[in-house]
């Protein structure tokens, strides 16, 4: 009899193996936190956030959650009305 691929007793390990490393690799995203801005009750905060060559606003439970660096404590905040970074990536500008 041939063994075929997926059954047998190391199955159910190997596919518990998988889950993990995919889930693993979904914990920590590859953004960068800028900064945070107040909302107008504690749960509304939310902080900028740089991923690869997108920028964002995003719910701070939702920072939290998907992990991005630097914690959220660690971000600086910035009042409404103050001189945000800016949104565009740097090497987007079209330089004459």
């Amino acid at each position: 009899m041939r063994a075929t691929r997926g059954i047998g007793p190391a199955a159910p390990a190997a596919a518990a193996r998988s889950v993990a490393r995919r889930n693993e690799g979904a914990k920590a995203m590859d953004g960068t936190g800028q900064y945070r801005c107040r909302g107008a009750d504690p749960s509304g905060h939310t902080a900028f956030v740089n991923d690869r060559s997108i920028a964002f606003d995003i719910a701070e439970r939702l920072y939290r959650l998907r992990g991005y660096l630097p914690p959220f404590d660690d971000l600086p905040w910035v009042e409404i009305g103050e001189a945000r970074p800016s949104r565009m990536p740097t090497g987007l500008v079209k330089r004459r």
